[in-house]
């Protein structure tokens, strides 16, 4: 199978003033986009809350299940276990206080909605918000140390022309993304 044909000639070097335009533009809209958008959504993990694993003994979908724990958080993000049958991960960025009975008010509201012993509490797990923090700290040293051992690794690898372009694409390629 040949995607291109024996013969064909593309000029990309003739269009380079074309994607130099077109980069710069996506470039400049993701600069543009940072204070749009606001800070960057962290999960739980990084900012604390709590996570709720149930398992339900009939169907029911995430759309009743956002319904009924309404009245005790609303900002809960419930998904769906792939390859489960109706097991549910229910996440709420909750504070440390409310944990003791939340596991326990969650469940009550889910049996009041779905009948009483439906739900089956299968896990809990709390991340405060001191870990939360920690976690981002480590995540941000692991990020920069290896972006240092690859800058190494390409000032190494290349020459100082290409080691720079390398360089200058990983950075134009991330902030893209980081826009998108």
């Amino acid at each position: 199978m040949e995607l291109i044909k024996p013969g064909t000639n593309i000029d990309f070097v003739g269009y380079r003033k074309y994607a130099y335009v077109f980069s710069a533009v996506l470039a400049v809209l993701a600069l543009l986009s940072i204070p749009i958008k606001g800070d960057i959504q962290l999960g739980i993990d990084f900012t604390g809350g709590v996570t709720i694993q149930l398992r339900f003994l009939k169907q029911v979908n995430v759309k009743e299940i956002r319904e009924a724990i309404a009245p005790v958080e609303e900002n809960v993000i419930v998904q769906h276990l792939i390859g489960s049958q109706e097991e549910y991960i229910i996440r709420m960025a909750s504070s440390e206080k409310e944990t003791d009975h939340l596991a326990s008010q969650v469940k009550q509201a889910l049996e009041a909605k779905f009948g009483p012993g439906t739900v089956e509490l299968r896990g809990l797990e709390v991340v405060g918000p001191k870990v939360g923090k920690e976690l981002r700290e480590s995540a941000i040293w692991a990020t920069v140390i290896a972006l240092g051992f690859l800058l190494i690794y390409v000032a190494f690898r290349f020459t100082l022309s290409m080691a720079l372009g390398a360089i200058v694409c990983l950075i134009h390629d991330v902030l893209i993304i980081y826009g998108l």
